[in-house]
């Protein structure tokens, strides 16, 4: 039975021995609900335990990895709502995430909901099923969203400006309804680079003005040079990969251009990964060109800096250890090219008790929001 979640053991031990259903009324065995279940396609015997035996509101967090079919799913959410639950985190992946799954799971929402996490949902899911979810849990703090390549509009760009101003109609009682203080951590991102304008960037921080970690992955930033930035000051952690840029006026050094105008506010960054993509030389995976990040620390101050993470650049030593970085504890570079054999040395010279990964592949664990978030911290306390 060690493969079984456990929720699975107490339905096991239940049916074959009745004494133990007083097992089932602890609320506090099924505040996690995990429908990652191994050799069941059908939710229905869950569903009629949780009715027969299980206290009212004792699901509180929902993961749904479309293990089963959609209509599976469909019918456990009436469950869950006959149970009336308060789902204070949701984490839902993949193609059996649908419309109607999400017009559904929205009456499980409210003020008591905190987290939501949606990959790789069904194509036909668009921003105007998405946005009812934050409109409808106005205390939320953690929004995560991967989606597909298909936008209504046709451009990734209107579908974040839609995006992040969900929930805009619920705050109308506010003065600025259209800014959500109580969200603190977002990540966006995408399969494949989607072009997005520098401008939505750079308003993030006049819709969010309280986040503190934020990841975005696989956008090729459109740069014109006109963009005022709203920094986000509260800001801790911040996580670009993927990340190109295209230039409306050519530079020397796009990404440090860029990259530090963005910055150039964040005093308060501990946690800092930058991750450029892959140019393919004439279309052919075998000719990759890696960026130049340029002179981006020249000058540059981040004295709460402790954990910073290059992803597949060309540096320069002496461009990285211009960065006044006083707390600096960590540093990891995946992939990184430019490196002359006594830049460790030179690392460790300006940066003493510094603790330093240089890898030639990705790392096994890759970066995805919580992994990151896990190993930064870690990694932070260990030093």
């Amino acid at each position: 039975m060690s493969y079984l979640p456990l929720c699975q053991r107490i339905i096991f031990l239940t049916a074959v021995n009745s004494h133990l259903i007083r097992l089932a009324h602890y609320p506090q065995l099924w505040t996690e609900m995990d429908l990652n279940i191994p050799f069941q396609t059908s939710l229905v015997p869950l569903s009629t335990f949780l009715t027969k035996y299980t206290p009212a509101r004792s699901v509180e967090s929902l993961t749904f990895p479309s293990t089963t079919r959609k209509h599976e799913f469909l019918k456990f959410l009436v469950t869950l709502k006959r149970l009336r639950s308060r789902l204070s985190k949701i984490h839902l992946t993949g193609k059996e995430v649908t419309r109607t799954g999400l017009a559904a799971i929205e009456s499980l929402l409210g003020t008591w909901t905190h987290t939501i996490i949606l990959e790789n949902p069904s194509p036909k899911v668009d921003i105007g099923h998405i946005t009812p979810l934050i409109a409808v849990s106005p205390r939320l703090h953690t929004l995560a969203l991967q989606t597909g390549i298909k936008f209504s509009g046709g451009e990734y760009s209107l579908f974040l400006r839609d995006l992040i101003r969900a929930g805009e109609t619920s705050r109308l009682h506010h003065r600025h309804p259209e800014i959500n203080a109580r969200l603190r951590t977002l990540q966006l991102a995408c399969p494949t680079a989607q072009t997005v304008k520098f401008s939505v960037l750079a308003d993030l921080g006049k819709y969010f003005p309280l986040l503190e970690m934020m990841r975005l992955e696989n956008w090729k930033i459109e740069v014109d040079g006109t963009e005022k930035v709203s920094p986000i000051l509260t800001l801790r952690g911040l996580a670009l990969v993927g990340l190109d840029i295209v230039e409306a006026k050519t530079s020397s050094h796009p990404f440090a251009n860029m990259l530090s105008k963005y910055l150039c506010d964040l005093v308060q960054l501990e946690i800092l990964m930058f991750g450029a993509r892959d140019t393919d030389v004439l279309g052919w995976k075998l000719f990759v060109r890696k960026p130049e990040m340029g002179p981006l620390f020249v000058g540059y101050s981040l004295p709460k800096l402790k954990f910073l993470w290059l992803r597949g650049w060309v540096i320069d030593c002496l461009d990285l250890l211009a960065l006044k970085a006083n707390s600096l504890k960590w540093l990891v570079l995946e992939e990184c090219k430019g490196m002359n054999g006594g830049w460790v040395k030179a690392l460790r010279n300006n940066w003493k008790d510094i603790v330093v990964v240089e890898s030639d592949t990705r790392l096994k664990d890759g970066i995805d929001l919580f992994t990151w978030k896990k190993r930064a911290r870690k990694g932070i306390e260990s030093a």
